[in-house]
């Protein structure tokens, strides 16, 4: 296995909350918890934090939120900003930290969001917020939703590929065997795929362990150049590769509903990181919907079109099966707090990598784990290759 020339940055300590209904104060406070952890994990002070990226949120969504958390965190970064790009949003932080670093801007960027989604999802502003997300011209006046939205891809990949509701189902079913081994999940009760298809449909043929939860949490990570994570800590965790893709929007008559960005940005962070999906030890993808795992493997590298479906059967994505899958639960059972949601996904990376995690779900000897975020309909995509030195 060889390695190519990816970014020089390393990870350097991660932060993150428990997932589910949580006592707080709101976003700020949330994000700060993280925040803290983090921090502290890289070995860093609080004084040493000079960057700073903010996944922002769904709840507080407040003029200047970058501004307003430093102040709250006690920081004065010498560069600061936002990163509202949803589920892609913290690959995209990867970028961002680059340049900022390679620029001499700052050291240490400190990536954070926190959200109150589900303590405080019967807001007006927390609605308004839910429906920014449609075209305000073509599908919102029509009552068209995120569920509906992927229903639709779910459809057509069964249509043209013969995918089965309980090939779906295997990918919650996967994720539960996961969260039931991690103590900062949401949900953890076992799961089995009759209980994924018997249970109430939200837009057919998704049902409700088929979309994730609502949940409040967050989560932070501290990113550095490779050569200060060296003198920081043994346990810093590299970035070899990443990669950003933009495809058609959904409404777009040009879109194909059964691909993704992934299928541009999974290339890109490959060829940078030298290796190829084999090289690859677990994945961690994006999951709002069951569907979008399944076009995820397909899109990322790890099967053919049309095959994901099959992939996912009989264990494969699970712990021990050939490539483990959100073995932190996902956003279907670890929790979806909204906007800090694709963070978790490069937190448990890091913890993965380190060998830090629960015996239960840990993978022994993980070398390389690849992370993948996506927004919009499967439309904006990040891929990260991770890895240890």
């Amino acid at each position: 296995m060889s390695r190519g020339q990816g970014p020089r940055l390393a990870i350097v300590g991660v932060g993150e909350t428990p997932v589910g209904r949580l006592e707080c104060g709101g976003s700020l406070e949330l994000s700060a918890r993280a925040a803290v952890a983090a921090v502290k994990d890289s070995g860093l002070e609080p004084k040493d934090i000079d960057g700073l990226l903010c996944g922002g949120s769904l709840i507080d969504g407040m003029f200047m939120y970058n501004a307003r958390l430093a102040n709250y965190l006690g920081i004065q970064p010498m560069y600061a900003s936002m990163i509202p790009l949803g589920g892609a949003a913290f690959g995209h932080a990867i970028m961002e930290a680059e340049n900022a670093i390679k620029a001499g801007l700052c050291r240490h960027v400190l990536v954070v969001a926190g959200d109150p989604l589900l303590s405080q999802v019967g807001s007006k502003r927390a609605i308004s917020m839910f429906g920014s997300f449609q075209d305000a011209d073509y599908e919102l006046p029509y009552g068209y939703i995120m569920p509906a939205a992927y229903a639709m891809v779910a459809r057509r990949h069964m249509h043209e590929y013969g995918t089965t509701p309980e090939q779906l189902a295997q990918v919650a079913v996967s994720a539960r065997r996961h969260a039931s081994a991690n103590p900062l999940a949401q949900y953890r009760d076992p799961l089995d795929i009759q209980d994924v298809l018997d249970a109430p449909r939200v837009a057919t043929p998704l049902g409700v362990y088929d979309c994730s939860p609502i949940s409040d949490g967050a989560g932070a990570f501290v990113v550095s150049s490779a050569e200060r994570a060296r003198h920081l800590t043994p346990r810093a965790v590299r970035v070899l590769g990443v990669g950003e893709g933009h495809q058609w929007e959904y409404s777009s008559p040009k879109r194909v509903l059964t691909s993704s960005g992934a299928a541009i940005s999974a290339p890109k962070a490959f060829a940078q990181a030298g290796l190829t999906p084999d090289d690859c030890d677990a994945a961690q993808i994006y999951d709002c919907f069951t569907i979008t795992v399944v076009v995820s493997l397909e899109d990322l590298g790890f099967c053919a079109k049309g095959e994901g479906g099959a992939f996912v059967e009989g264990g494969r994505i699970e712990v021990g099966g050939e490539l483990p899958v959100n073995t932190h639960g996902g956003l279907l059972s670890h929790g979806h707090p909204g906007a800090p949601a694709g963070i978790f996904h490069v937190i448990e990376a890091v913890k993965q990598l380190r060998g830090e995690v629960e015996e239960e779900r840990l993978m022994e000897n993980c070398q390389v784990c690849l992370v993948h975020g996506n927004s919009g309909v499967l439309r904006d995509s990040v891929t990260l290759i991770l890895g240890r030195d």
